[in-house]
């Protein structure tokens, strides 16, 4: 079992872990469905470190943030003529070679680019840009996109026509508010990591953040969680994180739900 996951404790994160570690021990690609926020970059990499690709690179792109323009530049590299020659420019797909790639909302490609990418996954071989030799690549794809994505692809047959040839194997991660459980221990492992980068010994939270944070819905799931833990302890003076320590955002949540219950 990978180390350091004991924090835990909900039903369906152990049953991803324990999933994550035979998923590992293979090169299929994976697909993981999930909200904003719900570790997708984390349960890649945690896959990357698991299995025997661990020691070549691991290469992570959020889709959102490439320019339509140069998505087969990126994707498949360039050869293009200057005064010395041809400048051969590899892709991410060549600079991944024994590794592991992940692009997050990989949904947000336009449709004929996920299956060209798809089809290099599969079939192992890709073209630069300019070019014209078919080049080798060898790296597995982990992809993640959005559940509501993941619904209209599945609705609409793209799922089987693009994602299943090359991510056979899709892991659903369910939001934290489904899971409060993992909470508590969540809070607890962010502290200990927050307090080593700020330089900071703050011993816990009060039972009245404890209770506050596991009351909160979180829509931006376990990332959320992470940058409420990190403002709490940069506004901390005490050794102990108090409810006005908290982002104003949800002090004023929590006021609210105390005052409605005092009218009712």
């Amino acid at each position: 079992m990978s180390r350091n996951l004991n924090f835990y404790r909900s039903v369906s994160m152990k049953n991803i872990i324990q999933a994550i570690d035979w998923i590992s021990m293979h090169s299929m690609g994976v697909l993981l469905v999930g909200e904003t926020g719900v570790e997708k970059d984390w349960i890649a990499k945690l896959i990357h470190d698991l299995s025997s690709r661990r020691n070549n690179k691991f290469i992570s792109l959020d889709c959102n943030n490439v320019h339509p323009e140069n998505l087969v530049k990126i994707f498949f590299g360039e050869e293009k003529i200057n005064a010395e020659g041809i400048e051969k420019i590899p892709g991410l797909l060549e600079n991944g070679a024994g590794g592991t790639i992940f692009l997050d909302n990989f949904s947000v490609l336009p449709s004929e680019i996920q299956e060209i990418i798809g089809t290099a996954f599969k079939t192992k071989m890709v073209r630069r840009l300019g070019g014209y030799d078919e080049i080798l690549i060898n790296v597995r794809p982990v992809t993640g996109i959005y559940t509501k994505d993941y619904i209209y692809l599945y609705q609409a047959n793209d799922f089987q026509r693009i994602y299943s040839k090359f991510c056979p194997i899709s892991i659903n991660i369910p939001p934290l508010r489904e899971r409060k459980e993992d909470i508590l221990f969540l809070l607890n492992k962010f502290l200990r990591e927050s307090n080593l980068a700020a330089v900071k010994k703050i011993k816990g939270f009060t039972k009245k953040v404890y209770k506050i944070l596991t009351n909160y819905e979180w829509p931006g799931n376990t990332k959320q969680l992470f940058e409420v833990v990190n403002y709490s302890i940069m506004m901390c003076n005490t050794s102990m994180i108090s409810a006005e320590h908290l982002p104003a955002y949800i002090q004023s949540l929590n006021e609210n739900a105390q005052y409605k219950k005092v009218l009712t």
